[in-house]
């Protein structure tokens, strides 16, 4: 019998503790368990996790604000890169943009994390900018974005981003 498929849902205040110990084995610069219940309580952000019989497998935090998603962060566990978990949440992210009204999703990613760049590059994201050492270990970041399309009568259709169907 084979593991149960990885469940979608909000995060809530118990599972930070999760999220913080993936943020600081993932990250040079992690948030703070602060940083982190912070976003939670921000009306505007959006808090997802991947879980398997309730175990945290990746997780993201994204802003939706006027028309904008801004894609803060996006994180999958060590001993679950490489399954398709970043691309579903990614999925995940822009569904809910589209969903909402957003016309675009921007992001910065370190320039040293060539298989992220590489997802959002499959996704349509287009290299826009760059911030110069912006991380701790002076690596810059590159500013990315994908163009959504605006909602037509009623229908989500985004320009740039393909639907969730055959995502994994």
């Amino acid at each position: 019998m084979g593991e149960s498929p990885p469940k979608l849902r909000l995060l809530k205040n118990g599972d930070i503790w999760a999220v913080y110990v993936m943020e600081r084995e993932n990250f040079i610069d992690p948030w703070s368990l602060e940083n982190l219940q912070d976003e939670l309580a921000r009306p505007f952000s959006v808090p997802l996790g991947l879980f398997r019989d309730d175990k945290l497998l990746a997780y993201s935090f994204s802003w939706l604000i006027q028309g904008e998603t801004h894609l803060l962060n996006l994180s999958v566990g060590k001993p679950f890169q490489g399954m398709g978990l970043g691309r579903r949440l990614l999925a995940a992210v822009i569904t809910i943009s589209v969903a909402k009204g957003s016309e675009r999703v921007h992001l910065e990613v370190s320039e040293a994390n060539a298989r992220a760049i590489a997802l959002y590059k499959s996704e349509g994201f287009k290299a826009v900018g760059r911030r110069k050492a912006y991380y701790g270990d002076k690596s810059d970041a590159i500013l990315m974005t994908l163009t959504l399309g605006p909602k037509k009568s009623g229908a989500p259709g985004a320009r740039g981003a393909r639907g969730p169907a055959g995502r994994g």
